[in-house]
């Protein structure tokens, strides 16, 4: 599922796209109405698979698509999630939620080892392809959903949770975040990287069916005649610090668990 570095799948000009999503929106919710959340999710996800088959085909056996030497420094957020980590943490052990068939986070800091758990509802689909396309990732991305992450890993068993880009297409993205800050170990954290209300900007079209926002200084999943604010949810865990950033406001969010 994931779109970790942010790709954005070929687009129709902006004109007629403007003018065409609203309308396959409306279609889709009248089509799918009867759906439940699980159902609409299902039903989107080979749209997913296609995008990914065309993205790795792009991306090819020899484009560097690897990234073995991309830094967490080289990311102001990253860095930031490094700074907040004990200085005496040598092994950091991070999970990656929704992480598509390459996840994209970063694999050294100096003085630290970077130890990388990869999970995708799609990790069947994706493996298969870059077998086909002779890709051996770093990181092979096993099949799992965030909703049922417990039931892939111990809790209180990694030092970070990352997701990039993905949990808003997610059937159940509170269940998801919960299950990520239950599998920190205490001092944890976990560092969420979203578009701000995508499934308004994609008029609620294939899986974009939740907004993420920032409101009060709270983060906050929603929908018409659904919210959820999930930063009051998770308070008896833990604190973080929603913000946006760039010019993108790409929604961004660092939480940590209580020791």
């Amino acid at each position: 599922m994931g779109r970790s570095s942010r790709r954005k799948r070929p687009s129709l000009p902006a004109p007629l796209r403007r003018a065409l999503v609203p309308v396959v929106g409306r279609l889709q919710a009248w089509r799918t109405r009867n759906l439940d959340d699980r159902q609409r999710w299902e039903r989107g996800l080979g749209d997913e698979v296609a995008f990914w088959d065309q993205t790795l085909t792009i991306i090819g056996p020899e484009s560097g698509y690897r990234e073995t030497d991309r830094s967490w420094s080289d990311d102001p957020v990253y860095q930031r999630v490094m700074d907040e980590l004990p200085p005496e943490l040598v092994e950091v052990d991070v999970i990656d939620v929704g992480a598509g068939p390459l996840t994209a986070v970063p694999k050294v800091y100096p003085g630290r080892q970077i130890r990388i758990v990869a999970f995708d509802p799609l990790a069947d689909a994706y493996n298969a392809r870059l077998d086909e396309l002779g890709i051996e990732p770093i990181v092979r991305t096993q099949p799992g959903d965030g909703e049922r992450l417990l039931e892939l890993v111990d809790e209180a068993s990694f030092d970070v949770a990352h997701a990039s880009n993905c949990l808003d297409h997610a059937y159940d993205p509170g269940a998801a975040i919960t299950a990520m800050a239950r599998v920190l170990r205490p001092g944890g954290l976990f560092v969420l990287r979203h578009a701000h209300n995508e499934a308004v900007n994609q008029h609620y079209l294939g899986l974009h069916q939740w907004n993420f926002d920032e409101r009060g200084g709270d983060f906050v999943v929603w929908r018409p005649g659904t919210e959820r604010n999930l930063s009051q949810a998770l308070a008896p865990l833990g604190q973080g610090e929603v913000w946006f950033q760039g010019p993108e406001r790409e929604l961004i969010w660092l939480w940590r668990r209580a020791a």
